[in-house]
């Protein structure tokens, strides 16, 4: 078969009854012939996407067939949250995924630093690496540094790292020796060294590199000059709205001047307990829409994300952190955070929406995996011209809803809730919601320290939490 969209979390194909066969039967066969090597520590049914079909299926036939083992349902997506660990790709530099609660998070991928050498290639000429070098000196310089990038990753989160290569490959050239294995292209005590810094015991981490490790998207609107709109594509169609500081680039960007927000200094703080962090800015979103279309979304074709897309990601167990300044009790819904689409049939609800309603209660409607509307509504309603820090968390369990007050949290509303928020390939949005198969819902609010994790977060792991 071919690829799935990749990469795209929670899609896969559909393979035909026969395929399906085909694939199973050389898939057990595999296993059978290659199980008594002790070498092997995971087994990966699927890479980028390739051929990726019934994810859930076949992960739990090989868990079956080989408990002893670790499996990697997907190496590189499309992830659907389960097996051993969260796998990503990233070229030519170290990145990781964020932290979960039951999954190591592991760099399947990385490096291709490529150094073709004369008379040990597989072809003579128009070999290729991820990023090409003329000395063995750059290319060593390079792959250090690599390796110094690691090691932080490592003290956050990161379990395991695989560069690519051992040896080239046919017309790829990155790797550490050569085609014919006659040539080591580093200096093996340097490489040695470095990499025994990577085994070296980690340091204790501070509360806020803990939280860290756990964010997918942080939106902090700290750039700007109060008053005027967040860059919109009109000027500039590269131009990013608000960025994502959690280095996972799922950026917010704005269509136009007219329905863009506005930066504001007006904020709920002028420092970030948890971080320290000075709070210079918000988003000032109080005006009334003009025309019925995103205030601010995520696109990630423009921001070139290429792993950890919000989009998509599988959120089984998981926080969302806001602050919210409401400006007036509205007529109708307004979505202050929400995510684009109809993931069931027949089913007129979006699979995630952060509401406040008519009368400024803070609802939360949320699709799980078992397609049914999990529903929560804060008792009292957020009190409009004041800043009000919330907290939406997930364990796979139970939905809840605090209210930081006083720097702890404190409980509003709770709903029962089973596995993860439904897998949809829908567009996250700030200020307006999707409703009637249309964007509307507007909000007229200011919003600031918005983050969203990949874990239920612990209460003193929180943004406005206090010691």
């Amino acid at each position: 078969d071919t690829n799935a969209p990749w990469p795209l979390d929670g899609t896969e194909l559909e393979r035909t009854e026969e395929s399906s066969a085909i694939y199973g039967r050389e898939l057990m066969a595999m296993i059978a012939a290659l199980e008594h090597h002790p070498s092997i520590v995971a087994w990966v049914p699927f890479n980028e996407a390739w051929g990726q079909a019934d994810t859930r299926h076949w992960s739990d036939q090989v868990r079956r067939r080989d408990p002893s083992r670790l499996v990697i349902a997907a190496s590189g997506g499309n992830d659907f949250g389960i097996g051993s660990a969260h796998d990503i790709h990233n070229y030519p530099g170290p990145e990781a995924p964020p932290a979960e609660e039951h999954r190591a998070a592991v760099l399947g991928e990385y490096g291709g630093l490529g150094l073709p050498i004369t008379g040990h290639t597989w072809q003579d000429e128009a070999n290729w690496g991820y990023r090409s070098f003329e000395t063995r000196e750059q290319l060593e310089q390079a792959y250090l540094g690599f390796i110094d990038q690691l090691r932080p990753l490592v003290e956050s989160r990161l379990a395991a790292a695989v560069y690519t290569q051992t040896s080239d490959v046919e017309v790829e050239v990155n790797g550490l020796m050569t085609y014919d294995r006659e040539v080591i292209k580093f200096d093996l005590e340097r490489l040695a060294r470095a990499h025994a810094r990577l085994y070296e015991p980690p340091r204790p981490l501070s509360r806020a590199e803990r939280s860290a490790a756990a964010t997918i998207a942080y939106w902090r609107f700290e750039e700007g000059q109060a008053g005027e709109p967040v860059a919109h594509d009109r000027d500039d169609r590269e131009s990013i709205a608000a960025r994502d500081s959690s280095s996972h680039d799922n950026h917010l960007y704005a269509f136009a001047e007219g329905n863009a927000p506005l930066h504001s200094d007006e904020v709920p703080s002028d420092v970030i307990p948890l971080t320290g962090e000075p709070n210079r800015g918000s988003l000032d979103d109080s005006r009334a829409a003009g025309s019925a279309t995103r205030d601010l979304y995520t696109d990630p074709g423009r921001s070139g994300t290429h792993m950890d897309v919000i989009n998509t990601f599988p959120l089984t167990e998981w926080t969302l952190e806001f602050s919210v300044r409401p400006v007036q009790q509205a007529n109708e819904l307004g979505t202050l955070i929400g995510e684009d689409g109809y993931p069931v049939p027949n089913l007129d609800e979006a699979p995630l929406q952060v509401m406040l309603d008519r009368e400024g209660h803070l609802e939360v409607a949320v699709i799980d995996a078992t397609q049914r509307v999990r529903r929560a509504r804060s008792r009292e309603p957020l009190m409009e011209g004041q800043w009000h820090h919330l907290v939406i968390r997930c364990d796979g369990r139970e939905l809840t809803i605090d209210r930081i007050v006083s720097g702890r949290a404190v409980s509003v509303a709770r709903s029962d809730f089973e596995g993860h928020v439904i897998l949809h390939p829908g567009t996250w949005t700030i200020g307006r919601g999707f409703h009637g198969d249309r964007i509307g819902r507007d909000a007229q609010a200011w919003l600031d320290e918005i983050r969203v994790s990949s874990r239920r977060l612990d209460d003193d792991l929180l943004l406005w939490w206090k010691e």
